[in-house]
């Protein structure tokens, strides 16, 4: 298997990946994905709860024992988010903590956060006494959701090495959102993609492996496909009309 994360990321993922304080939490994201089709690096372990608010306690109980064991974690929640929760009278922690996880030298971000959105649809209890690494087809719907609310290369290289090596269609992508009943979301996220247009901030893919398909390559990819899938939605259309 190839070395898909960091010094600090892999070892924090060994520690807590069985850990019962976190059974039920959701590993989604660019590691979960990793993890499964290995196309990348990555370096941020996420965590979703299935639920209206965190577990606050064994959160914390996790935070205690890692400390205990050599672990630095500092908090790094977002300013802005923090203070846009205390105007509208409700406490960030209930439904985000992030931290920066710290040991030999070497630091890894973990997040745990509530489901929000399309993706609280998608999750759901699970009974699980261990962190849930999800099937490939959730990673996918979960990968496909978040496009229609951010436009990042990485979003983009993952929906594009879906499609073009493991199965996966531009027709899958609108059953997540059309089985949600979500189809404006749908518009906005294959707008944002056909757009080809990501925030200057954008952290890019390049340094995260060798070989991967240029950013130009995969817009063009997805550009095709969604094009494709248009003209043959189309076409059904019309011949359903007409028969």
């Amino acid at each position: 298997m190839k070395e898909l994360l960091p010094p600090a990321t892999r070892k924090l993922w060994s520690r807590i990946e069985s850990d019962p304080l976190l059974g039920g939490f959701y590993l989604i994201g660019g590691t979960a994905l990793s993890l499964s089709i290995q196309h990348r690096r990555s370096e941020d372990l996420d965590l979703a709860w299935p639920g209206l608010k965190l577990p606050n306690e064994r959160v914390k109980a996790l935070r205690n024992a890692l400390q205990s064991e050599g672990w630095k974690l500092e908090r790094n929640d977002s300013q802005e988010s923090y203070e846009e929760f205390l105007i509208a009278g409700m406490e960030l922690h209930d439904y985000q903590q992030d931290f920066i996880a710290s040991v030999g030298g070497d630091s890894v971000r973990l997040s745990f956060f509530t489901a929000s959105g399309l993706l609280d649809r998608l999750l759901q209890p699970s009974g699980s006494e261990k962190i849930v690494v999800p099937k490939l087809e959730f990673l996918f719907q979960s990968k496909a959701l978040v496009t229609s609310s951010r436009s990042t290369s990485r979003d983009w290289l993952d929906l594009y090495m879906l499609i073009r090596d493991h199965g996966f269609t531009i027709e899958d992508y609108a059953s997540c959102y059309l089985s949600l009943g979500a189809r404006l979301e749908l518009d906005i996220g294959l707008d944002r993609i056909l757009s080809g247009k990501i925030g200057v901030s954008d952290p890019g893919y390049e340094s995260l492996g060798d070989g991967l398909p240029t950013l130009d390559e995969v817009k063009e990819g997805l550009k095709t496909a969604i094009q494709s899938w248009r003209v043959s939605t189309a076409e059904d259309r019309f011949r359903r009309q007409n028969d």
